[in-house]
């Protein structure tokens, strides 16, 4: 949403009119989202009906998707939904209140209207966080059972949630702030109160939805289906480190490639109905399924604690990492046995799902471990000339440490339904989407203040900004930027001046086309719905 359609009608009628348009605009099409574009031409159609200007554009499309989505959330009720409101709401002279990646802990002093707005949404039933953009309130969304969202926010931070909430099915309402920026805003709170009241008898939940498999997903790793698993547990001396294996699975995690292997098992095997908000995947998914896609969570896990160790992290999920914990010997040895323990849940599923497909599982899975290792490896041999390495070469390191694993947890979901005819295309999708992920991800560590950003360049490490850079020769001034006692503003000022932040943008875009593009050649439109949304959640915009 581009800067000059970002403004809030300054009147409430205008505003008023503007609602009434979008419903009367999108009664057609209830519960059925739009894509960005498709939006905007609702947007537009409501403009004219309003006879409101291209400035207001931004307004009207968050009015259209509020409109589409104005039943199935009332039909939710207030003890389900989550109230999301953002930080500058406060008074940014005299807030004091603590943050932390939970949100804002409001202390109720009373200058600012986020008491008075919590406490009347708490009245009503509603959880209510203060914290910016939707990744904040993922583990409410997700692991909570919050059915649906209602959002404060600015035009330009719900245009960055656009992409992520929409794709994932979630009922979702915003009240744009009325103007702007990121200090002392305000909310109409007219038009908050009418939709935290809003109320309807529950209804069937037929819309597209990813969050029952999300769900699901994040329920793998809990302490009973651990147990079920890896039963029988060790009850001698070896105790204590399968203990600690299950206290690092349950530790936390978005559990996206466990995810991607039920989803691509269930798309395949039961096509539209894996996708809706009433569907059920405990009737869907098989024990062995699960199995397996507890082994990609698995390794995953035992690969992290492998790369937070060459990587000399502190914490990950807000506590301090294993090696931190208990030293780096017990690290490794966590690490190896989480890699046994991922191949022979695998190998345990032969009697289910034959010989041939569980050695085919695991051969890609192999590979897949294969080439992270080498990735890892690339990247740690570039330190040493992290401001000259080639974009080329950074894009092939972040490929091979991202992409193998998503391409390996979508194949044995595939193949736990089926022999899979062209695993080809699924790794060249794995691989565009890996590097977009990638760029974007570099790009990010430069979204934040000055105080949290540059962190790659703090560590020496090759990213897309610094290879650009470098290849248009900046990298020896790189270099000396990055030993400066204002490093973060040196570098910063130093990728604006050489187009670095612009190309990698571009970069990313492209990347992200030819992952759109390669999602034709995978048969079956259920999974290619499903590779669109994971390529739309993991490639949004930043927020």
């Amino acid at each position: 949403m581009n800067e000059g359609i970002r403004v809030v009608p300054t009147s409430a009628a205008e505003r008023i009119a503007v609602r009434n348009a979008a419903h009367a605009t999108m009664s057609a099409t209830p519960g059925n989202v739009p894509d960005r574009a498709g939006l905007e031409q609702c947007g537009r159609a409501v403009l004219a009906r309003c006879n409101l200007p291209e400035a207001n554009l931004g307004y009207a499309m968050v009015a259209c998707s509020n409109a589409i989505w104005r039943e199935a959330f009332a039909s939710i009720p207030p003890e389900r939904r989550l109230l999301l409101l953002p930080h500058c709401l406060r008074s940014h002279a005299t807030c004091r209140a603590p943050t932390d990646t939970a949100g804002l802990h409001c202390a109720a002093c009373g200058n600012c209207d986020i008491p008075d707005l919590s406490a009347r949404a708490e009245a009503l039933g509603y959880k209510v966080v203060v914290a910016e953009g939707t990744s904040a309130v993922a583990e409410d969304i997700v692991e909570r059972g919050r059915d649906a969202v209602l959002g404060v926010a600015c035009l330009e931070s719900l245009d960055r949630s656009f992409e992520r909430v929409s794709a994932m099915g979630l009922p979702f309402l915003a009240v744009p702030l009325l103007g702007n920026g990121c200090v002392d805003t305000a909310c109409d709170q007219q038009e908050l109160d009418s939709l935290l009241a809003l109320s309807a008898p529950p209804r069937p939940a037929s819309h597209r939805s990813f969050l029952p498999l999300l769900r699901f997903a994040a329920r793998l790793a809990d302490a009973n289906n651990l147990a079920a698993a890896f039963a029988p547990l060790p009850s001698d001396e070896a105790a204590p480190v399968a203990a600690l294996a299950c206290d690092w699975l349950a530790a936390g995690g978005k559990r996206i490639r466990a995810f991607c292997t039920l989803a691509a098992y269930a798309a395949r095997r039961h096509g539209e109905a894996a996708f809706t908000a009433d569907a059920t995947p405990d009737t869907l998914l098989p024990v062995t399924v699960q199995r397996v896609a507890l082994a990609m969570e698995t390794l995953h896990k035992a690969s992290l604690v492998h790369d937070d160790i060459e990587d000399d992290e502190h914490e990950r999920y807000g506590q301090p990492v294993p090696h931190r914990r208990h030293g780096l010997a017990l690290a490794i040895n966590l690490g190896d046995h989480l890699l046994g323990l991922g191949y022979s849940l695998v190998a345990a599923q032969r009697a289910h799902l034959g010989a041939e497909a569980v050695a085919d599982i695991v051969a890609v899975l192999s590979d897949a471990h294969r080439e992270l290792c080498l990735g890892q490896g690339a990247e740690l041999l570039a330190r040493e000339l992290w401001h000259a390495q080639d974009p080329l070469a950074v894009l092939d390191i972040a490929a091979r440490k991202t992409a193998p694993a998503f391409a390996a947890a979508l194949y044995a979901g595939l193949r736990c339904a089926g022999p899979v005819a062209d695993n080809d295309a699924i790794q060249r999708f794995a691989r565009y989407l890996g590097e977009s992920y990638q760029v974007l991800d570099d790009l990010d560590d430069w979204r934040k203040d000055d105080a949290a950003a540059g962190e790659d360049v703090r560590r020496r490490q090759p990213t897309i900004l610094a290879a650009l850079a470098a290849k248009a020769g900046y990298g020896d001034e790189l270099a000396a930027a990055a030993t400066a006692t204002d490093a973060t503003a040196q570098v910063r000022a130093l990728y604006e001046r050489c187009g670095a932040f612009a190309q990698a943008r571009t970069l990313a875009e492209r990347l992200r086309e030819r992952a759109a593009d390669s999602i034709a050649a995978i048969p079956g439109p259920t999974v290619q719905e499903l590779l669109r949304f994971l390529l739309r959640t993991a490639t949004a915009p930043q927020e």
